[in-house]
């Protein structure tokens, strides 16, 4: 009998795909889409967004995580120069002043942020902000966002301003009538120098969280003397800003916001960004503002023999002797300003000089 083949065994057929995925990067989402959204935002998103200024990505991660805000606050803040006013960017400026805690990123930028949502003109931003915000950025942005959304109908629409415009400039008047401060602890019979009008307009040039506070008088020559020690003196005690007005001999009107009052510092410079000079004519105050780096920080410099207010170039923004007779100005670095003694002439003399400060004394 002739033996029995067995058949060769067979290897089972497995079902296979034509394109086999590719297995997905953690990395592979494109962030210049706007409509990308990563699984799980990260640290490196939220820089690379701020890096290429992609606001609606900013938008969308930040919803999905908003505690990215106060990791990278910095950052984020250092947008707002470059914020055109629209729904995206008041969308991200509500996240940021919502989640930013008590960090948002020093002089200038929290009034740059208050700006473009109050010129935006949409309610529901400032409620939103006074709602989840931490209770410093409430403090100070709530007196301000309380009165426009009592001044605001409840339907009124959205303020559709230009692309190109600056969230450096002011709200417009809808959002932020102008008014006199409130004067407290001047003598009744010494008119100040600055007219009701004038301290009205003044005063909406100042920091937006400032521009509802009373002024209460630290330091007046007509009542305190001629002397720089005094003025030191009288103003050790008041931490927050002050206005500093003068009048010069040939009736010129001048000065500058402080943000912080005159102190001797030693041979170094002090304040923020927030300071600015200013010079007042019969219809309008002028106001000369630091534009940011690389522009020199030199905003004041208190000293025994003078006080100095922006340096480089070719002289200080404003000086004050120590005797408060005479003072100069020239254009400087820090502020690009014209001299604010007027035309052709750098120096001037004193006739009177008052200091402010501004909110709690």
């Amino acid at each position: 009998m002739a033996p029995i083949k067995k058949s060769p065994r067979r290897t089972p057929l497995r079902a296979t795909h034509p394109n086999p995925p590719t297995p997905r990067s953690e990395h592979a989402t494109n962030l210049n889409s706007d409509n990308a959204t990563p699984a799980e935002p990260s640290a490196d998103h939220v820089l690379e967004a701020c890096a290429s200024r992609n606001i609606a990505q900013l938008n969308t991660l930040l919803a999905a995580e908003p505690t990215l805000v106060r990791a990278h606050s910095k950052p984020l803040f250092a947008l707002l120069p470059h914020l055109a006013h629209g729904d995206s960017s008041a969308s991200l400026v509500t996240t940021l002043l919502s989640h930013c805690g008590d960090d948002f990123g020093g002089g200038g930028a929290l009034d740059m942020a208050i700006r473009l949502l109050l010129a935006q003109q949409d309610p529901s931003h400032l409620r939103a902000v006074l709602d989840a915000a931490h209770p410093t950025v409430v403090r100070l942005v709530g007196p301000i966002f309380r009165q426009t959304l009592a001044a605001t109908p409840a339907r009124r629409a959205p303020h559709r301003a230009a692309a190109a415009a600056s969230p450096f400039a002011s709200p417009p008047p809808a959002a932020r009538a102008p008014a006199a401060p409130r004067l407290l602890g001047a003598a009744a019979d010494a008119p100040p120098i600055l007219a009701p009008s004038t301290r009205a307009q003044l005063c909406a040039e100042l920091p937006v969280t400032h521009s509802l506070s009373d002024w209460h008088l630290l330091y007046a020559t007509a009542e305190h003397g001629s002397s720089l020690r005094t003025l030191y003196r009288r103003c050790a005690e008041h931490s927050g800003p002050s206005v500093l007005v003068i009048e010069s001999r040939d009736r010129r009107v001048f000065g500058a916001f402080l943000s912080a009052a005159p102190q001797p510092s030693g041979g170094s410079y002090y304040g923020n960004g927030e300071s600015f000079l200013f010079h007042a004519t019969k219809r309008a105050v002028h106001a000369h503002r630091w534009p940011g780096r690389p522009r020199p920080a030199h905003f004041i410099l208190g000293q025994p023999d003078g006080l100095a207010l922006g340096g480089g170039g070719d002289g200080f923004g404003l000086f004050i002797d120590a005797s408060i007779d005479r003072g100069s100005s020239a254009r400087c670095a820090t502020y690009q300003n014209a001299p604010l003694a007027g035309p052709g002439s750098e120096t001037f003399e004193v006739a009177r000089l008052e200091c402010w400060g501004v909110g709690a004394f």
